[in-house]
């Protein structure tokens, strides 16, 4: 075993990540691309389906959140790729990791109480409010964009996020919209 393949093994195994099952969920954030910014970007784009300009994008803004809501065996194993590549990952227990038992009534806002838990809906982003970076994080973990994505949305409002959402997805995306700080409004199909 190589050095850095030793050095890769023991820092996985000191990880609080050890511990959880295979199939747990875990986000990973990417928290240095080191001196091969390059390497981490082919790996990135490799191992994850993303394009040059996401995985460069991810690259630039370091740190930032690379993979949510993936088995833990799986983002292991990216992070080794990443640490081979020259980086430094953080993988820790999935935010977005939601158990489906919570009751929808408990989490949507009063005008979406009473419609069927099959029901859609758009979100819509009135303000931004005086928190604009807490608020392109939301977008970011939460609408499906890339961080730039995230930026261009926010600095468009009022602007629609989501289309035709379900409400297990929508309501995260309402709530953690809210508690950043911006204005958001839910209009039913």
């Amino acid at each position: 075993m190589s050095s850095d393949s030793a050095r890769v093994e023991a820092s996985l195994s000191a990880s609080p990540m050890g511990g959880l099952p295979a199939d747990a969920l875990v986000d990973m954030t990417l928290k240095d691309a080191g001196e091969s910014p390059a390497k981490v970007i082919e790996v990135m784009m490799a191992a994850s389906g993303m394009s040059l300009i996401e995985a460069k994008a991810c690259v630039d803004s370091t740190p930032a959140v690379v993979l949510r809501a993936v088995r833990a065996d799986e983002g292991r194993q990216f992070a080794r790729e990443v640490s081979m590549a020259g980086g430094t990952t953080i993988l820790a227990p999935a935010e977005s990791a939601v158990t489906s038992d919570v009751a929808v009534s408990d989490a949507v806002p009063d005008a979406l109480a009473d419609l069927p838990d099959d029901a859609v809906a758009d979100l819509v982003l009135r303000a931004v409010g005086a928190a604009p970076v807490a608020v392109v994080k939301a977008l970011f973990a939460h609408c499906g964009c890339d961080l730039k994505g995230a930026k261009d949305l926010a600095d468009q409002a009022p602007v629609t996020v989501m289309e035709g959402a379900s409400l297990e997805v929508l309501v995260p995306a309402y709530r953690a919209l809210q508690e950043a700080g911006a204005e958001v409004e839910v209009v039913a199909h």
